[in-house]
């Protein structure tokens, strides 16, 4: 009788019998049947430890007797690797990492166990030639029972990714011109400003829109630091990320709110978006770099060999080879390369800084920005980072032996990390971050949501629920599937059902039901309003809901990592269908405050002694 292990990665309920069966892509498992997301969990720190290390190795590669990072050098000391979607690791932007995780996990199992065949049953064509090349390579019969894909409605997206990268990159080339045209050299460098100053680096998003009309820029991301700073005497020239959101319709519009702001503010401040110094001598730049980085992509066209993990019989090259492609000469190429540009004008325009501070994420731009900074710029220059650090969002972590050869390979690095509680200092040590990088600072964001007397409230049992959006498309149609499934129990049961969009997530969704209220108050202000709460996985808001002693649930595919910051907390309910969201309601009953301490996730205290000391003992005053 043979002995064979089963794969299971369609949508459809698994209806074999026989055999070893493991679930791809869910979290739910039986007497018969395994869940490898929770083999992933299980043994967590081992795989994506690996995984870093594959990475690593990767940079370190060597064609035509030179490393990867040299041989993607598109200036003598500036590498594209840095602003690739392989090494930025970004599980919200680059979906195969989850399957490259579970890759490993797979060879393990397969490694462990003596099996006659595998069998995948799957509609992704990727996957099966990756797990066909695994068995092949460990002399393992392979079946493959691989599905037709849904047929997908044709739209503009759907047809351009179809394209050919080198048209798609041409295109967004064109795209983003048209796009940002309003803004070609409306930027304010005039009135730059140059004593005693501070560079803040930040998104056009999540600010008071009522405020800045006034002339006042209030942002969350900052709450009262800048105010701080004003009121000690610094002065602040802040840069501005252009990010859709619901403030503004489109180009134009966000930079008359700037003017409007710079218009009737003080002296001590000037705000740009950094789209503003765009010009045509940038424009022309970008496409020879562009067609630089076609030549780039002959030169290593022998790559694939490398993407084979050195301790693993994987080869990683089917799963990455569309971000691999994108960021070296297409869509993500062109985008990474004006951020290049720009940043380069801009810190040739700005007079000596005391100091730099930027939202730290490890996203190409900000590569693009500590090289610029780096290059014209004598001050040192702090990343903050401003929410949450959890343990899957990888872009925050590298391997261990990574940070021995960082300064020989020019990575831009910021001089300071700031954390902002002892639970992102956890996770940094773990990963062997340097700790005399690494700054104590107060959770800016978080300082308006917690007080004494709004922590010590119990959770009472009401039947007013809080969905709490997220950046991720896919999570968020999750979302409402579950909600759908189970909408014959919330009406019946008369829950009162509010949700809250992520600002640069606004989705147009069925409410023909009319269940959903959509609430446009800040977090903060909601949370009074509703004690139970339902958040996508990735949101750093269920830390607040959690803080706050709300009741939380936690919305989970087997298809995503589970990218919580509250992943361990046995506290959380994570649920994954209608269904189990009808359980956990059902059981849900008034409960007693949790005890925690506030220190050992944040630092608040709205004095910020900790940032005024960062500013002052840093600046080269």
């Amino acid at each position: 009788m043979e002995n064979n292990i089963i794969i299971w990665d369609l949508e459809q309920k698994c209806e074999i019998k026989k055999g070893d069966v493991h679930f791809w892509a869910s979290y739910n498992k039986t007497l018969n049947n395994i869940s490898i997301p929770l083999l992933l969990e299980k043994e967590s720190d081992n795989y994506r430890n690996s995984f870093l290390n594959f990475i690593y190795q990767l940079s370190q590669s060597k064609i035509n007797n030179k490393t990867l990072i040299e041989n993607l050098l598109i200036k003598n000391d500036f590498s594209l690797w840095w602003m690739n979607k392989i090494f930025e690791k970004n599980p919200l932007k680059s979906k195969r990492i989850n399957d490259c995780l579970k890759m490993i996990v797979l060879e393990n199992i397969l490694k462990q166990n003596k099996y006659d065949k595998l069998i995948l049953y799957t509609n992704d064509k990727k996957l099966n030639i990756s797990i066909s090349n695994l068995c092949s390579s460990l002399e393992l019969l392979f079946e493959s029972k691989l599905k037709k894909n849904k047929q997908k409605k044709l739209s503009l997206i759907s047809f351009y990714n179809y394209l050919p990268v080198i048209l798609q990159g041409l295109l967004y080339f064109f795209y983003y011109i048209f796009k940002k045209r309003h803004l070609i050299n409306k930027n304010f460098n005039n009135t730059l400003i140059t004593s005693k100053s501070v560079f803040i680096c930040s998104y056009f998003i999540n600010f008071d829109i009522e405020k800045s009309l006034k002339g006042k820029f209030f942002s969350t991301f900052w709450n009262c630091l800048p105010n701080k700073l004003l009121k000690t005497n610094f002065k602040i020239n802040w840069i501005h990320h252009l990010i859709r959101n619901k403030n503004f319709k489109n180009t134009k519009n966000a930079h008359k709110i700037i003017s409007n702001i710079n218009n009737k503010n003080n002296e001590n401040e000037i705000h740009n978006l950094l789209e503003s110094f765009l010009d045509y001598q940038i424009i022309l730049k970008v496409f020879f770099q562009w067609i630089k980085c076609i030549f780039i992509k002959i030169k290593t066209k022998n790559i694939i060999s490398l993407f084979t993990n050195k301790s693993s019989e994987i080869n990683f090259w089917h799963l990455l080879k569309d971000d691999w492609n994108s960021s070296l000469y297409g869509k993500d190429s062109v985008h990474n390369l004006f951020m290049l540009e720009l940043f380069i004008k801009y810190f040739k325009l700005l007079p000596n800084q005391n100091i730099g501070i930027y939202l730290y994420e490890n996203q190409p731009w900000e590569m693009a920005m500590l090289y610029s900074w780096k290059k014209y710029q004598v001050a040192p220059i702090v990343g903050f980072a401003h929410a949450t650090v959890p343990y899957w969002h990888l872009y925050y972590y590298n391997h261990s032996n990574f940070y021995k050869t960082y300064e020989k390979n020019n990575f831009p690095t910021p001089d300071y990390v700031a954390l902002n509680g002892q639970f992102a200092i956890n996770n940094f040590n773990l990963s062997g971050f340097p700790k005399d990088k690494m700054i104590r600072v107060e959770a800016l964001r978080y300082l308006d949501t917690f007080s004494d007397t709004r922590i010590k409230e119990k959770t009472k049992k009401n039947k007013k629920v809080l969905i709490v959006g997220e950046m991720n498309k896919a999570s968020m149609e999750l979302m409402f599937k579950i909600f759908d499934d189970s909408y014959p129990f919330l009406q019946k049961n008369k829950y009162e059902i509010g949700i809250k969009f992520h600002p640069s997530n606004i989705l147009n969704f069925d409410n023909q039901n009319k269940i959903y209220k959509i609430e446009t108050a800040p977090l903060e202000n909601l949370f009074k309003k509703y004690d139970i709460i339902i958040a996508g996985n990735s949101t750093s808001a269920a830390l607040e809901a959690f803080l706050l002693n709300k009741k939380l649930i936690i919305i989970l595919s087997g298809s995503n990592l589970n990218l919580s910051p509250l992943r361990d907390l046995s506290e959380i309910e994570f649920i994954s269908s209608g269904k189990d969201l009808e359980k956990v309601l059902r059981n849900y009953k008034e409960f007693d405050e949790i005890k925690f301490e506030l220190e050992k996730y944040l630092f608040l205290d709205r004095k910020i002694p900790k940032w005024l000391s960062l500013i002052n003992n840093k600046c080269l005053t």
